[in-house]
C-alpha cells in the first residue's frame, strides 16, 4: 500500500512539474534529471537562463530548460531499406 501511495506521489509531482511554466531550483533539478549541485554550476557559468527577481532565489521558466536540455542536436544515420 505504501509503494502504491508513493508512486501516486511521484505521478502526481512529475504532473505537476510538467504544467508549471515556472519552476524553483529544486523542480528544476528534478525536471532535468540533474542534481542541484549541477544546476547551480549551470547557473554561475552562465550556461542557462535562469532569473532572480528577489536577487536570492532562483527560478527557471520551463521553455527555456527544455530548450537547453535540447542543445547540440545529434542527427543519427538514415539506412535505406532496400
Amino acid at each position: 500500500m505504501r509503494e502504491l501511495l508513493q508512486e501516486i506521489k511521484s505521478i502526481l509531482q512529475s504532473t505537476k512539474l510538467n504544467t508549471k511554466e515556472t519552476l524553483s531550483a529544486k523542480e528544476a533539478a528534478q525536471y532535468m534529471g540533474i542534481s542541484l549541485s549541477t544546476l547551480y554550476q549551470l547557473t554561475s557559468q552562465s550556461k542557462i537562463t535562469h532569473y532572480k527577481p528577489s536577487g536570492k532565489l532562483i527560478f527557471f521558466k520551463r521553455k527555456d530548460l527544455d530548450d537547453f536540455l535540447q542543445q547540440n542536436k545529434s542527427e543519427g544515420i538514415k539506412i535505406d531499406n532496400y
